[in-house]
């Protein structure tokens, strides 16, 4: 496929605010700075798309790019420890979970692991939280 057009739509911090356009989405999800936003980019074609940084926790929102006017991806804020209170990594969570939970165009969900190490705890929990959920992932290393 080529990428043509790949443009930043918006960001949120509430699933209630979310691009009501119904186009299929792919979303990025992992570790704090495991590298989904450099991902993205890589895939786009875009340097500079999505936001990167070399601190953890710099993904604070949810991060639409619309996709040859016809598919989203999604760069979602990370898990586990980044440099902000553990209330602020709580409240990232609730975010991530309710919007993966209500979005009916999800077609799939690629969950970043850091392949140089063997999965974390905290990777092999919200795995089985997509499990229970039926979300539909795929693992990249």
């Amino acid at each position: 496929m080529s990428i043509v057009k790949a443009v930043f739509i918006g960001s949120t911090t509430s699933y209630a605010r979310v691009p009501v356009a119904q186009k299929p989405v792919y979303a990025f999800w992992g570790r704090s700075n495991v590298g989904k936003s450099s991902l993205i980019n890589r895939l786009l074609g875009r340097k500079g798309l999505a936001k990167v940084s070399g601190r953890p926790g710099k993904t604070a929102t949810i991060n639409f790019f619309l996709v040859n006017d016809q598919w989203y991806v999604v760069d979602l804020p990370g898990y586990g420890w980044a440099q902000v209170s553990a209330a602020k990594r709580r409240a990232w969570a609730r975010m991530v979970q309710d919007y993966l939970s209500h979005t009916p165009w999800l077609l799939r969900l690629f969950v970043l692991i850091d392949g140089r190490h063997p999965p974390q705890q905290i990777d092999r929990a919200h795995v089985d939280w997509l499990i229970a959920r039926s979300i539909p992932y795929a693992l990249v290393l």
